[in-house]
């Protein structure tokens, strides 16, 4: 599934409103209860077959309001 219909799916699928899930470059980025969510997917390739095999996403979390920099704790910002 393209990356464009992922975000569409999730946004509409988010009957709340609470959250918004958005391309930032090419990678998927979201605002929810006042923080910003961004993504950052790895392949793993196979070498010797020179073909991907696996992938790592990883998740990272930044604070923008009050609220939500208590919510995790209160320590630094961007955290990855």
């Amino acid at each position: 599934m393209p990356l464009t219909d992922l975000v569409r799916y999730f946004n509409l699928a988010d009957a709340a409103g609470e959250s918004t899930l958005y391309l930032e470059g090419e990678r998927a980025a979201a605002w929810h209860m006042g923080l910003r969510l961004g993504s950052l997917f790895q392949p793993i390739v196979d070498l010797q077959r020179e073909r991907v095999v696996g992938g790592i996403a990883q998740l990272g979390h930044a604070a923008v309001d009050a609220r939500a920099q208590r919510a995790i704790g209160g320590g630094a910002q961007g955290v990855d």
